[in-house]
């Protein structure tokens, strides 16, 4: 039962971190629509730069910059969750945000938008 209650806290599975889950969701759910963006681009084939044009037209850039407004949006809502936190657990959000921050890129960043300049 302890394995499956630390799976549980682990994977955000709990009643507890449903907020959290979704969020998490979200997130991924950003990476799967961001592939879509290089709708026709071929992968296997070697190129050199002289086809960087054509690949350039391949590229949606309008719904680049919609995936990436939603994946900031998500991805900053999990850190207000992180913010509101225990941060003495083993299997807590606080340690699956170090690792996803693990260069402090988004924290520092978010700390900045949101008028922190404490942490």
């Amino acid at each position: 039962m302890l394995y499956l209650t630390d799976a549980t806290q682990i994977c955000f599975l709990s009643d507890d971190a449903k907020e959290i889950a979704a969020v998490v969701k979200n997130i991924l759910q950003c990476a799967l629509e961001f592939r879509t963006c290089f709708g026709g681009i071929d992968y296997n084939i070697h190129s050199n730069e002289t086809d960087q044009p054509h690949w350039h037209s391949q590229i949606n850039f309008a719904k680049v910059s919609i995936v990436k407004a939603t994946f900031e949006k998500n991805l900053r809502e999990l850190y207000l969750m992180y913010l509101k936190s225990s941060k003495h657990r083993e299997f807590s959000l606080s340690r699956f945000w170090s690792l996803l921050n693990y260069n402090e890129y988004y924290s520092s960043n978010f700390n900045k938008q949101l008028g922190y300049s404490y942490l």
